[in-house]
């Protein structure tokens, strides 16, 4: 056998000790140091070269009877490893101090000799420094020194054992009574401590400060008072890969430093087998007898070894100490291997696991202290110090750091890929970001780390998989609970969402403990939540996929989540806003199960309202069309559930502004319901009563008015008319708005009142129905400017949502608005103010319902001509829905729009222009060409631009914004009637007017054939045409009288004091009181459109003038 480090090594040191000595005679002290230190090496040169003399005999005596005789093998092979095993921990502490000592070997030089001896001074500080490196010596081989002298002795008695087989029996019978038994054989009594440790220092450890002070305070050894106090116990815990065993390993070197006569023992806690064998290495190192040579007996052997008082104060670590069954029976009492272990005040325990309940098992629930990620700082040293290089830029470093969740293992994993394959940080993330799923595939490459168990798989993934299988085989609803939430979004995963139905909370929360316990999950600061490491997450579905169980859990995440998410988005808004992530999430698994994918077209719905309730269209109708083809591949276009998710798509088309798509969408729908569930059933009545909805945002409002009236014969007919079912309300009162639509005031009025009785006598006065019918007779009264029964009613639905919802309810804040609204119109501003100063402080920021109330308190105040405050409110509308919806969300964008008017009527032009293109432009980037809020854009600056008088860029927008919506809504759409008045308008003002009139001739025309002579519309376009033909007349006739009279009249109208859709175009219309204009004047303008008969130019004129509002 060959040690690989020779005895000739020794007698280096020895001749260069002797040099170094010869050099420093003349120093006192030096001298006996010297000697010692080349007595301990000529001694341990003697034995190396003793023992490798009779090894080589001895093998090659018995190498026939070692083939046959198996425990002879076993003793041999360990003891050749115990022989190694010391050489190995002799040539460290020997090669270091040749290397220390060839530095003052060539100051020993015929050259340098006189320097080197010329100073007494300088002669003890040499003799002072060689000392402590021999003495450091000395410490450091006396260990294995005294096993390798044992060693000696063993190998001289089987020597003799093997020389009295050859003689004659009765000389051999005679020499052995002479001999002791090698079991028999027992160390001799040292005065020196025991290291027992496989691992070198890592000379890549950083930080972790706060944790080793923590450890030393919670391992102290009182070692004057020890007896009188219990044994110090500590216990590492932590995931996986988070340095459990590093920040052992430097402990350990750090205790070895400061108290040298404390022996270290580490021990494989990992499986039964693995400590014995550690028992096994203690025996051996430390010459404990065996007793018999059984294993069984060997662990008490050890542990009574360790429990004497006489063998000296040590500290076991017990490394990955991760299954509990190995250590502890089933109540958690020490009757397994925990028993081996002494607890004794002369000894102390460290114990690293990744099981939390085993750490508290060990410690009693003291000196418990969990491993946490590092911090950015440690990150980055420890990847710079694993690369070897510095980068002058850190984000890198910083993002390489985050990717990995500041993990040390998948930290170190990662900078050893990066030295394997030359690679630098920025070209490891390049990697990633190609393939950001093959994350997993670099958290699986083996690499060789320092200071880890070599039977312990080294990739972060293969580390998490091990826990994985544990927490299989001691915890099956615990893995249970672990699968399904692979499946889920990683963070703040709902308690209902992994509790099993039938579960009680004790057996829930005990499952979900051992997840805590392992590091896996952590508990939010809201109890019913809980969240997983990305990582963690990351290499769960890789261990499902490994084990064939990825598309089982799919299944049943999608079933579970679409079976336990609120139906009801509206009303239960922050609960589904907490299960929204999660069925999304759900939504991206793939399954085949018929009926996970019926679960997850319902989940598609449900997070399609949800994202149409954030006005998010685009996502809202890619998940609807979704949700559509699965149902309908599955159960066939007339299915009834195909048929609801189409009349869905429909709705999200219609809120879109995608009027035509919807229409289109809708038709066939109904006639899909009608064939397959007949026009009498309700599904079929509340898609036509959809469709008439879609007919009404078009315009179409004859059409719309017939559908719906069809609608609730068919209703009545089947349900009787005395009938209160909710889809019949909603249909009257769908009704009742296309009748406000049409200028049908009289006929709304009537409407309301009727269906506000019938409410009343079968639901009650405070039912939400009746409310409904009372709201919408408020603003009836308000468009009669009857404002004190507007007030009345307004008044009576606020009070009664209070009392059912109670007044921080957000439902009951559209009724306070609009309350508010009346009270400012009535003079009673400080009541207004107050009702909307309530609803600004109760508003939730993050409910995007309470966005609405918002907006209508800035208009109300913008309206009353409180712009600061208008803007005040706007601002703060667009700061939430940024937060809620995203900076660049159409809706922030809104809000930040409006904001551009109130700085306009504030004096603030330059800002109110510049703000107004900034969100034009902000929308062209951000989207679609024909998105409908980029008509809002065009609206505002065509408006700013015509009040301050630019009309050429007024013109500019204007005309776009008429060919815009007339592509997206249709020629007829009132939009684009709105728009064209408002050219017309613009026209006028650029004194255009026969471009003008012809436009505004166009829109009475239409108006008059679509809506009647006598809608209100209409009667607004002949207005618009006769101010525009009058001006014409006479201009032609140099009246001057005239010219001076209509621009007064234009100077009040474009001062604001009139806005209506011919000079503003899109904003809410107030007119200015008739009494301030000259009866003259209406009469002027009545005459001078000569094709217009006197008195139907007159009514028109008039009602113009003298409107209030819509």
């Amino acid at each position: 056998m060959s040690f690989g480090w020779s005895a000739g090594d020794i007698l280096l040191a020895i001749r260069l000790l002797g040099k170094i000595g010869s050099a420093l005679r003349e120093a006192d002290g030096a001298k006996t140091e010297f000697q010692e230190a080349a007595g301990s090496l000529a001694g341990l040169e003697m034995t190396l070269q003793y023992l490798e003399q009779q090894q080589q005999a001895a093998d090659t005596r018995r190498r026939a009877n070692l083939q046959n005789n198996s425990t002879s093998v076993a003793q041999h092979s360990a003891r050749e490893a115990t022989l190694r095993t010391s050489i190995e921990l002799i040539k460290g502490p020997v090669s270091s101090f040749l290397d220390d000592m060839e530095k003052y070997d060539k100051s020993l030089g015929t050259r340098s000799k006189h320097s080197f001896t010329s100073g007494a001074g300088r002669k003890i500080q040499w003799a002072l420094f060689v000392s402590n490196k021999v003495k450091e010596l000395q410490n450091r081989i006396a260990i294995p020194m005294h096993t390798l002298n044992m060693l000696q002795h063993q190998t001289t008695l089987e020597s003799i054992s093997d020389l009295q087989q050859t003689l004659p029996s009765d000389i051999g019978h005679m020499l052995s009574s002479k001999i002791p038994s090698n079991n028999a054989v027992e160390a001799p009594p040292i005065n020196v401590p025991y290291f027992l440790l496989p691992y070198t220092p890592n000379p890549d450890f950083v930080g972790r400060s706060a944790i080793l002070d923590q450890l030393k305070a919670a391992l102290a050894m009182d070692v004057e008072n020890h007896r009188s106090q219990p044994q110090a116990r500590a216990a590492l815990w932590g995931l996986g890969g988070t340095g459990k065993s590093q920040i052992a390993i430097k402990y350990a070197y750090w205790l070895r430093g400061s108290d040298p006569d404390i022996s270290i023992f580490w021990i494989y806690g990992g499986t039964t087998d693995r400590f014995r064998q550690a028992y096994e290495n203690i025996a051996q190192h430390c010459w404990v007898v065996k007793n018999g040579g059984r294993d069984r007996d060997l662990l008490s052997v050890v542990a009574k070894w360790l429990a004497a008082e006489s063998n000296g104060r040590w500290l076991m670590i017990v490394d990955n100490a991760d299954d509990g069954e190995v250590f502890f029976d089933s109540a958690g009492s020490g009757s397994t291997l925990s028993k081996y272990i002494p607890d004794c005040s002369h000894g102390a325990l460290l114990v690293t696991t990744r099981n939390k309940t085993v750490g508290v098992n060990f410690t009693k629930g003291r000196g418990l202290i969990e491993i946490p990620e590092m911090n950015k700082g440690e990150s980055k040293e420890l990847i710079t110090k694993g690369i070897g290089e510095t980068l002058d830029d850190d984000t890198a470093i910083d993002k390489l750091a985050k990717l990995l969740e500041y993990i040390p293992l998948a930290l170190a994993q990662a900078t050893a890929f990066m030295q394997q394959n030359t690679l630098n940080v920025i070209e490891y993330l390049e990697i990633y970001d190609e393939k950001p799923d093959g994350l997993i595939d670099l958290l699986s490459v083996p690499f060789e780390g320092q200071g880890r168990d070599n039977e312990i798989p080294n990739p972060v993934a293969a580390t998490w998989m091990i826990s994985f299988n544990q927490i299989r085989r001691t915890n099956a609803r615990a893995a249970d609970m672990m699968c399904l939430m692979a499946c889920l979004n990683r963070q703040a995963i709902p308690q209902v969402l992994i509790q099993n139905s039938d579960e009680s909370l004790l057996d829930f929360r005990r499952a979900r403990g051992v997840l805590i316990g392992f590091s896996l999950v952590h508990v939010d600061c809201n109890v019913e939540y809980c969240s997983m490491h990305r990582l963690v997450h990351l290499v769960l579905r890789k261990w499902l996929e490994i084990q064939d169980e990825l598309e089982k859990w799919f299944s049943t995440a999608l079933i579970l989540v679409g079976k336990r998410t609120p139906d009801d988005a509206d009303n239960t808004w922050l609960a589904y806003a907490a299960y929204q992530p999660h069925m999304e999430a759900a939504i991206q698994l793939p399954s085949q199960q018929e009926r996970a994918r019926l679960s997850k077209a319902y989940l598609l719905h449900q997070a399609s309202i949800h994202h149409t309730s954030r006005q998010n269209f685009a996502v809202s109708i890619s998940m609807m069309l979704q949700s559509v083809e699965i149902q309908t591949s599955l159960r066939g276009a007339g299915n009834e559930g195909a048929i609801f998710l189409a009349s869905s798509l429909a709705m999200v088309y219609r809120l879109d502004g995608q009027f035509n798509e919807a229409e289109r969408l809708c038709s066939e729908t109904l006639a899909t319901a009608r064939i397959a569930l007949g026009s009498d059933h309700q599904r079929t009545l509340n898609i036509t009563r959809q469709l008439a909805t879609i007919y009404s945002a078009q315009g179409k409002l004859n059409e719309s008015v017939l559908l719906l009236l069809e609608m609730i014969q068919t209703a009545e007919q089947q349900w009787g008319k005395d009938c209160a079912n909710q889809d019949l309300i909603e249909s009257y009162n769908e009704l009742l708005g296309v009748y406000l639509a049409q200028g049908r005031r009289d006929d709304a009025e009537e409407l309301c009142l009727g269906m506000l009785r019938r409410c009343e006598r079968i639901l009650g006065k405070d039912h939400p129905s009746t409310l409904l019918f009372t709201a919408q007779m408020a603003w009836i009264y308000s468009c009669l400017e009857r404002w004190s029964d507007a007030e009345g009613s307004a008044q009576r639905v606020l009070n009664a949502e209070r009392s059912r919802l109670g007044s921080k309810n957000s439902e009951t804040f559209p009724a306070a608005v609009k309350l508010a609204r009346i009270y400012r119109v009535m003079g009673k501003v400080r009541e207004g103010l107050q009702l909307e100063d309530e609803v600004l402080k109760l508003a939730m920021a993050d409910d995007p319902r309470t966005f609405a109330e918002f907006n209508m308190i800035a208009w109300n105040s913008f309206e009353s001509k409180d712009y600061l405050r208008a803007e005040t409110v706007w601002l703060q509308l667009h700061s939430l829905q940024s937060k809620a919806l995203g900076e660049d969300h159409f809706s922030s964008l809104e809000a930040l729009e409006t904001v551009s008017l109130a700085y306009y009527k504030q004096g603030r032009y330059d800002d109110a222009f510049i703000l107004a293109l900034d969100v034009y432009e902000t929308k062209t980037r951000t989207l679609t060409q024909d998105h409908k809020s980029l008509c809002d854009s065009l609206a505002s600056l065509a408006i700013l631009y015509d009040a301050h008088g630019l009309y050429a860029n007024a013109s500019k927008y204007a005309s776009e914004l008429c060919e815009m919506r007339r592509r997206m809504l249709g020629q007829d759409h009132k939009h684009v009637h709105d728009g064209i008045e408002f050219l017309a308008g613009i026209h006028f003002r650029q004194r255009r007017y026969q471009e003008a009139e012809e436009l505004a001739l166009l829109l009475w025309q239409t108006r008059k054939a679509m809506l009647g002579p006598s809608h209100q519309g209409t009667l607004e376009a002949m207005g618009s045409l006769a101010i525009i033909a009058s001006d014409q007349v006479r201009l032609r006739k140099d009246d001057e009288d005239f010219i001076e009279y209509t621009t007064g009249l234009q100077r009040k109208l474009c001062d604001g004091r009139f806005l209506g859709c011919f000079w503003t175009g899109c904003v809410s219309p107030r007119a200015y009181p008739r009494q301030h204009y000259d009866v003259k004047l209406e009469q002027l303008l009545a005459e001078a459109v000569g094709f217009i008969p006197l008195p139907e130019a007159d009514e028109a004129v008039d009602d113009l003038l003298a409107r209030s509002n819509f």
